[in-house]
């Protein structure tokens, strides 16, 4: 959207806190990363959010992972994007 990539994840489940943890990959290598915090709802929850400014990123294919840690809860949520 704009000048970011705008990334939301939200998760089917209730979490009451732990962190998300973004990687966002290009030819293997890693170019960004962002830690925010997990949000508690009644019955789910939900990554803070990221918004990536594309001029820290560029153009190009790249790979979407989202590492959920919450207590003994982990998991990851992947994806790309094409720029």
């Amino acid at each position: 959207s704009g000048d970011y990539l705008i990334i939301r994840v939200n998760i089917d489940q209730y979490l009451s806190g732990g962190s998300c943890e973004l990687s966002l990959i290009q030819d293997g290598g890693i170019v960004y990363g962002e830690t925010v915090d997990i949000i508690d709802s009644a019955s789910t929850a939900t990554c803070a959010g990221f918004n990536v400014p594309i001029t820290r990123l560029g153009s190009g294919d790249f790979g979407i992972a989202v590492r959920i840690d919450s207590g003994d809860r982990n998991g990851t949520i992947s994806g790309n994007v094409e720029l």
